[in-house]
């Protein structure tokens, strides 16, 4: 059922129409230099807002509103968004730090057994995944802290 609701955040966000020109305005446009925490685990902790969606290299109109992902001690991701036209939100995940497959000595997140390289600065976190490994096409879901 969890990977069901996935699936469908995922299409939604995919297919939504509005982009967040509000994070655009703020000067947040540069998460190709980012120098990542060496401490994710604590920095991960405590609310952020999506403010982009790329997919390989292209932006992506996402749903409408405030999405919402907030970190919890408890190993606990809720997932929020202040216009939910179909009743999805919140929806919770476990997630944990692992050993990245493809980078060995190095963390990344595991959100409901779904690795993404993590890389936390400055109040800006990158997730990114491989959303289609036989095209080699590569999510970035780019966030700010509140």
């Amino acid at each position: 059922m969890k990977n069901i609701c996935f699936i469908v955040l995922l299409s939604i966000a995919l297919c939504g129409c509005l982009k967040n020109k509000d994070f655009q305005e703020d000067g947040f446009n540069d998460f190709h230099n980012m120098s990542c925490s060496e401490n994710p685990q604590e920095d991960i902790l405590g609310k952020w807002e999506l403010v982009s969606l790329y997919a390989d290299g292209v932006e992506v109109d996402r749903v409408p509103g405030t999405i919402i992902y907030e970190f919890k001690n408890s190993g606990i991701v809720v997932i929020s968004n202040d216009t939910d036209p179909f009743n999805l939100y919140p929806i919770e995940y476990s997630y944990h730090f692992a050993e990245n497959p493809s980078d060995p000595g190095s963390l990344c997140v595991v959100i409901d057994k779904t690795y993404y390289n993590c890389c936390i600065s400055n109040k800006l976190m990158s997730l990114d995944y491989m959303y289609n490994p036989e095209h080699n096409i590569v999510m970035h879901n780019h966030f700010k802290k509140l």
